[in-house]
C-alpha cells in the first residue's frame, strides 16, 4: 500500500485491532506502528495525538458495519414490512 489514503486506512485498521486487544489506555503508537508496518513518525504525521488516532479508528470500524447492516435490513422484506417508516430513510441514504 503506497498511497496516502491506503496508508491512513492501514493505520486505522491496526489501531482498532490494537485497541481491541489492549484497551484505550494500553494502546501505544509503537504497537499500532508495529501492527501496521509503519513508523511512529508516519502515524504522527497523519494523526497528531493518541486521541486523534483512536477515535477515528473506532469510527472507521463502526461505519462500514452500520452500512452493511442497513443494506441487509433493506434487503429483508420482513424488516421493511415491520418498520415501513424507516425504509424510505434508509433507501434515500443507501440507494443503489
Amino acid at each position: 500500500m503506497g498511497g496516502v489514503e491506503e496508508k491512513r486506512e492501514l493505520i486505522l485498521v491496526a489501531a482498532f485491532r490494537v485497541l481491541g486487544e489492549k484497551g484505550y489506555a494500553g494502546t501505544r503508537l509503537r504497537d499500532v506502528g508495529d501492527r501496521a508496518g509503519v513508523s511512529v513518525g508516519l502515524i504522527q504525521h497523519y494523526f497528531d495525538s493518541h486521541e486523534n488516532l483512536l477515535a477515528p479508528a473506532m469510527l472507521h470500524a463502526a461505519v462500514p458495519s452500520f452500512d452493511d447492516q442497513a443494506r441487509l435490513w433493506l434487503e429483508s422484506s420482513n424488516m421493511v414490512m415491520q418498520y415501513p417508516h424507516l425504509s424510505p430513510l434508509l433507501q434515500s441514504v443507501y440507494a443503489t
